[in-house]
């Protein structure tokens, strides 16, 4: 009765979450695959017992545990599988939590970036998957992640005007951030650049 509980309450937690995995364009690399679908779940059950439903659900069960032990009312947004095969495999998670230290303006949203190793379990790296580029943007009103692919993606953000309020920003921005494959100084091995932004534009209401 245990295990069929876990399983449904797992399934629950999973469809809460709506990951974005679109056609890579040209200059998106393609070296990793996804084997299976990923899931945009509207009701219980739908999302299968594929070894990528498993995988991410038990990387958001670490990112839990993880975001307790930081921050107040947490809330799990959105999971992206960035790269790599069962078992190595990297996932960035979008998530929101209070700062436990009173008073306002303490929330934020954090992207954090999950890993797993040989044994299928999963830690978590640093709460900021995209690098210090991530701080260029007010990350505490994001509106939205979308995956283009492995090495893009997209996010929309609020920021303030002059005449804003402290906590009611009222213009909104979207940025690209894109990184690519570089080769190591002997050629022995390609390694992934660090986060740039290479576009922002307003996006009108």
């Amino acid at each position: 009765m245990k295990k069929l509980l876990h399983y449904f309450l797992g399934t629950l937690l999973f469809c809460q979450f709506s990951v974005y995995a679109q056609p890579a364009q040209q200059e998106c690399e393609q070296e990793f695959t996804v084997t299976t679908d990923l899931y945009d779940c509207g009701h219980l059950g739908d999302c299968g017992l594929s070894p990528d439903f498993w995988e991410q659900t038990k990387a958001l069960a670490v990112m839990k545990k993880h975001a307790e032990t930081i921050a107040c009312q947490i809330e799990m947004k959105d999971i992206f599988f960035v790269e790599g095969e069962i078992p190595d495999q990297t996932y960035y998670v979008l998530w929101y939590g209070d700062g436990c230290t009173g008073g306002n303006g303490t929330n934020s949203y954090f992207v954090s970036e999950l890993q797993s190793g040989a044994m299928h379990d999963y830690f978590v790296l640093n709460n900021k998957a995209f690098g210090k580029e991530f701080d260029k943007i007010n990350y505490r009103f994001i509106e939205y992640i979308r995956q283009i692919c492995t090495n893009r993606f997209e996010i929309e953000t609020r920021e303030f005007a002059e005449s804003d309020h402290a906590h009611s920003p009222s213009q909104r921005y979207l940025y690209l951030f894109e990184r690519e494959k570089v080769k190591s100084k002997n050629g022995n091995y390609d390694y992934w650049s660090d986060w740039k932004i290479t576009n922002k534009e307003k996006v009108p209401y």
